[in-house]
């Protein structure tokens, strides 16, 4: 745990790069980018901003260059007082708790109590002690994610959209309207092109809304 005095040494280099723990799961390489009074806030490129209690900190070191100034880039995030702040502000989203380990763990942020994290993790609710939390971030989706997990993505959604255009085009055309049995081209039916394993829809109500 860092004493007093080496907390207030860190709010000094806020903006160099800091290495948060020497070594294990919980070590971290990012931009400083504020010290509170029991957490601090580190951007990684690898997980984004990361939340770190000070209590459980084992060590920090810094890189400095005399020459250059520090540079502060314009970083967005949960500026709380403590870190009871930060964690009610990240109610209802999608978090990581610890950083690696049998002790991370992923899931929605349902509810904070005086002393505990409730997780609803799939099927299940975990309660986290938040004296063990040593550090939290929230989860963002990708666009890519988000197409990779729908199973397609949005070119051949696109593709699909107008192939099904198409396929109405030449119906009117021949003046007749598709209805579930009545042929497209003369040989395909809307039931056997739903019914084709290859026409994939995407399901619903099975992904978080993060706001």
């Amino acid at each position: 745990m860092l004493n007093k005095a080496t907390i207030d040494m860190l709010s000094d280099y806020v903006g160099s790069d800091v290495k948060i723990n020497f070594g294990g799961p919980e070590s971290r390489t990012g931009e400083l980018v504020a010290v509170k009074s029991d957490y601090l806030v580190l951007n990684t490129e690898e997980e984004g901003v990361v939340y770190y209690q000070l209590s459980h900190i084992k060590g920090a070191s810094i890189k400095v260059t005399e020459d250059d100034p520090l540079l502060f880039s314009k970083v967005s995030f949960l500026d709380k007082p403590d870190f009871e702040g930060v964690l009610e502000a990240l109610k209802y989203k999608k978090v990581k708790v610890n950083r690696g380990g049998p002790e991370s763990v992923k899931g929605v942020l349902n509810d904070l109590t005086s002393d505990s994290l409730v997780l609803s993790v799939n099927d299940d609710l975990l309660l986290v002690p938040v004296f063990h939390i040593k550090s939290v971030s929230r989860i963002l989706r990708t666009r890519r994610s988000s197409d990779e997990t729908f199973g397609q993505s949005s070119d051949q959604l696109s593709g699909q959209d107008l192939d099904m255009s198409l396929a109405a085009d030449e119906t009117s055309k021949a003046g007749t309207s598709a209805t579930p049995g009545d042929s497209l081209d003369g040989s395909e039916t809307l039931s056997s092109l739903s019914s084709d394993k290859s026409f994939k829809h995407r399901p619903l109500g099975t992904y978080f809304k993060v706001n």
